[in-house]
């Protein structure tokens, strides 16, 4: 008896362990739900660590047109609520995983100093193309997810989100399944490319958007092909 009973608390722990496994939290790139200042050090220590050199931004120019956090402006809500935004729409895994932040992240509006933006690079899963953006090595397809900020009279921030955020349902992979060469073929198939057009592919982080051209470019037209369920949507024309 004594035998079986050492069996049942064995597994027992082992079941429990595998169930704590399954629960761990996924670490992040950049650190959540802290202050404006804080993220922001962080990411000029990324570039350090990564480039192996100083930001040689001067102060005043950092101020000027990068962030300024002089001004008594809350960016720390601003910032925290668009990454509250992004971990709801891409899922932790996804947010934690595939976006970054590069110095160029945080900008001011060169014409307008009380508009600020936030900007995120998303890396699509699933859809490979090494490529080389500034300091930053990205190994697939990346798109930017950009927040705008408008300063309001009561020193608050007014926020427009980005809409070119995917729905990831809290996919690990974000449900994406149509790579371009996929969609270049749905595109044929559908005579959306034919030889007779010209045709540029490129994404904006919900859709494949192929725009193709009968004229050489005196009239473009735009379809959709939708990065997780391969739908069509368009045309939309446009007479240049």
């Amino acid at each position: 008896m004594k035998f079986y009973r050492i069996l049942f608390i064995l597994f027992s722990l082992s079941f429990f362990a595998g169930e704590v496994r399954a629960q761990e939290v996924i670490p992040c790139r950049y650190p959540l739900q802290v202050s404006a200042d804080s993220l922001v050090n962080f990411v000029r220590k990324d570039f350090e660590w990564r480039t192996g050199k100083p930001t040689q931004i001067e102060p005043e120019d950092w101020k000027m047109y990068f962030y300024d956090n002089t001004r008594g402006i809350d960016f720390t809500s601003a910032y925290n609520q668009a990454q509250q935004f992004l971990l709801e729409k891409l899922g932790r895994e996804v947010f934690c995983r595939y976006t970054d932040l590069m110095l160029n992240s945080f900008e001011i509006n060169p014409t307008n100093s009380n508009e600020f933006y936030l900007t995120y690079y998303l890396q699509l899963p699933n859809l490979e193309n090494p490529k080389q953006i500034g300091y930053m090595q990205f190994n697939y397809e990346v798109v930017p997810l950009k927040f705008t900020f408008n300063l309001q009279p009561d020193n608050t921030l007014r926020t427009t989100v980005p809409t070119n955020v995917p729905e990831c349902n809290n996919q690990p992979d974000c449900g994406i399944t149509i790579t371009k060469e996929r969609a270049l073929q749905i595109a044929r198939a559908k005579e959306i490319i034919t030889n007779n057009v010209d045709y540029f592919i490129e994404t904006d982080g919900r859709d494949w958007v192929i725009r193709t051209s009968p004229n050489g470019g005196k009239t473009v037209i735009a379809h959709r092909i939708n990065l997780q369920t391969g739908a069509v949507s368009g045309p939309l024309t446009v007479v240049k």
